[in-house]
């Protein structure tokens, strides 16, 4: 019983590394994308996206 709660503990710290991993590369991605799409505006200056 003892050993099946200590399996459970690594499996939820695990498992809570890897959700929270995921989420930041998640974040840093979609920051990345809006950086690049603003600086693309930026640079166009107000001139219509050809993408």
């Amino acid at each position: 019983m003892l050993e099946w709660i200590e399996t459970a503990g690594i499996m939820a710290k695990g498992g809570f590394i890897a959700v929270a991993g995921l989420l930041l590369v998640f974040a840093v991605l979609v920051l990345f994308f809006l950086s690049i799409k603003l600086l693309g505006r930026i640079g166009k200056n107000g001139e219509d996206p050809t993408d």
